[in-house]
């Protein structure tokens, strides 16, 4: 769930906001006070996410939302600055609230569990150094800066990483050139994670399980993103240091795996000059020269003679390591403190016969940083889903969508025909309409067919009696529904508009992942009061199956249907689940007021202009019946 969402110089926001977010988060307000702003930075996110160009930071203009340049976007009080947008994402709220939830389809991670609590913030802008396309940066702005801070409990206790990404102020070029790579060399990897810098490392570490690939010589010198979220570290390093200190530590340790980086092993790779032959064979015949002392241990002292020999005649790692196999236990020892000793003199007899080998690989982030970048990107690309205001026109057959996602039902509906008739048969678990009755106290989710619940929800908001589906094959498929005052199946151009309008709000809801994020703008659209009533029943009974709901709404019933429930239902059970921001612009900036109400429905603050216009509107006619009185 998203617990809160940051935002900074993005069109009317041109301070700061930090907003907290709840399972049911409604944005009201005037037109045009910056309720939509909101909205568009979450689907700069999403269709960001969705997007097949993983190299594009940020996209602006895609196939949910068109938002033209970065002049654009960015705010009037600060055209030369950043866009901030932040965000922290509990990534097992729901499973803890709810722990009797199914979730049927994962599109992350099992351990993701294991993480507490992600807060993620990217600032992206048009303004690039020197050799970059400015024309271009405005229509494709680049990260500029990111922020991963993670928190997970072990057996240890609380623990918590950070790792900060800046963008290089140097162009790639450069930074090639200051690692040591001659010009035109064929980079072993592509370059582009050179144009970020890890601003700080010392709470980065690496995956432990592929700990022993990491060069231990290697230098973080930036990252691979898909998009805007850490995907890859990029390691430098120089091949020959790496093999002096692989000899190193197999000397301490005999018997350390061999491992291989960007396309070069170590093991078999090793080449002594004639300085560091002669250092270690003269270790050598000291050992062998003690050979009566431990003769005990069972060891064919001819046998060792007979490698080391080979050794001073020519110096192989390959014998190497066979002698160091056959070495007693008491022997490794005596090497171990003998290479730990001489750490810095074998590394650099091994290095002055050699010209530096620079290379670059790629490695992983450390396990939950990971599993918590993994989790961010498939979060909004999969689990986050947007149901526009203007949905789409009633039709007697809805045709054929292409390479659609089967539970996708499309930003207008358009696809909802499809995914309910293929899926109309899918046990979901949902809160029966029952639950809402003004009598009941208790709401529990129960498991039904998608069909059954949909055709439930439309029988309490009055829309409907019964809904029927087909596949019409070539042509697309059709969809049927019986209304309320008729007993004969009739398709959705010969009903009201407001069934077309709300179907695709209950199929998308319905067929939602428990963890998903639901955003809507503007639900109530060609509703009657009464549907619009009983539709905060629905987006409130999400919060139920653990399913967030953003919506952005003008209507006054959905509101107060809110604050009813809260007095009806046991203790804070609403007042818990719900946050209202009323949204204002002064001197063209936004301004979020968050409102929460109490267990009796009533609100802690009541600003001007909230919803305030027919209870003036009544007092006025009050007062205009009252003198007409009079004047008679």
């Amino acid at each position: 769930m998203i617990k809160s969402w940051n935002i900074r110089n993005f069109k009317s926001i041109a301070e700061e906001s930090k907003l907290e977010f709840s399972p049911l988060t409604i944005f009201v307000g005037a037109n045009s006070s910056g309720k939509s702003t909101i909205i568009q930075s979450l689907l700069i996110a999403i269709q960001t996410m969705q997007s097949q160009v993983q190299a594009r930071s940020v996209v602006l203009n895609g196939h949910i939302v068109r938002l033209g340049s970065f002049e654009d976007i960015v705010s009037n009080f600060d055209k030369n600055g950043d866009i901030t947008i932040g965000f922290e994402i509990e990534p097992n709220f729901f499973s803890k609230e709810y722990p009797g939830l199914i979730y049927s389809r994962r599109y992350f991670r099992s351990n993701i569990e294991e993480v507490n609590k992600i807060f993620y913030e990217f600032s992206f802008s048009s303004h690039g150094i020197s050799s970059d396309k400015t024309e271009l940066l405005q229509l494709q702005p680049k990260l500029k800066y990111c922020n991963l801070q993670l928190e997970w409990n072990d057996e240890k206790g609380a623990k918590k990483e950070v790792i900060k990404i800046t963008r290089s102020k140097e162009d790639v070029k450069a930074r090639i050139a200051n690692l040591g790579f001659h010009e035109n060399v064929r980079m072993p990897l592509p370059t582009s994670a050179l144009e970020y810098e890890i601003e700080t490392d010392e709470n980065v570490n690496f995956a432990s399980e592929l700990y022993y690939r990491y060069p231990k010589t290697g230098e973080l010198v930036g990252c691979y993103f898909r998009h805007f979220i850490p995907y890859l570290y990029c390691i430098f390093y120089d091949v020959v240091a790496e093999q002096a200190d692989y000899l190193v530590r197999y000397l301490v340790q005999p018997g350390i795996n061999s491992y291989r980086y960007g396309g070069q092993e170590v093991d078999g790779n090793l080449r002594f000059g004639n300085n560091l032959q002669d250092f270690i064979n003269q270790k050598i015949s000291e050992i062998l020269t003690d050979a009566p002392n431990w003769e005990s241990h069972q060891v064919k002292v001819t046998e060792l003679n007979r490698y080391a020999a080979k050794l001073k005649k020519k110096f192989d790692w390959k014998d190497l390591r066979t002698f160091m196999e056959h070495c007693p236990p008491a022997v490794k020892a005596d090497l171990s403190e003998w290479a730990k000793a001489n750490e810095e003199k074998i590394k650099s007899l091994y290095r002055e016969d050699k010209v530096p080998n620079p290379q670059l690989t790629s490695l992983p982030l450390s396990n939950n940083a990971d599993t918590a970048c993994d989790f961010l990107y498939n979060f909004f690309h999969s689990q986050v889903k947007y149901l526009g205001p203007l949905r789409d026109e009633p039709k007697p057959i809805y045709p054929i969508a292409g390479n659609i996602d089967p539970f996708e039902i499309g930003f207008k509906g358009e696809n909802t025909a499809a995914v309910l008739d293929l899926h109309k048969d899918l046990l979901i678990q949902y809160v029966k309409s029952s639950d809402f009755l003004e009598n009941n106290l208790e709401i529990k989710p129960v498991e039904t067919k998608l069909l059954d619940a949909v055709s439930d929800w439309l029988i309490f908001m009055g829309v409907g009696i019964k809904i029927k589906t087909d596949d019409k094959g070539k042509f697309g498929h059709e969809l049927k529904i019986n209304t309320v005052d008729s007993s004969e199946m009739h398709d959705l151009t010969h009903v009201g508009v407001g069934v077309s309008q709300i179907l695709p709000i209950l199929v998308q809801a319905l067929i939602a992942e428990p963890g998903s994020t639901l955003i809507f703008e503007q639900p109530e659209l060609h509703l009657n009061p009464r549907v619009q009533t009983r539709l905060a029943d629905f987006f409130l009974s999400m919060s139920y199956i653990g399913k967030q709901c953003i919506i952005e709404t003008h209507s006054e019933y959905l509101i107060n249907r809110l604050r009813q429930r809260a007095a009806v239902l046991k203790g804070d059970e609403v007042a818990d689940k719900v946050i209202i921001y009323f949204v204002e612009k002064k001197g063209g900036k936004s301004k979020y007021s968050p409102i929460k109400m109490n267990s009796y429905g009533k609100f802690d603050h009541w600003p001007e202009g909230f919803f305030d216009e027919a209870e003036k509107l009544a007092a006025e006619t009050l007062r205009a019946a009252l003198k007409k009185k009079e004047d008679r």
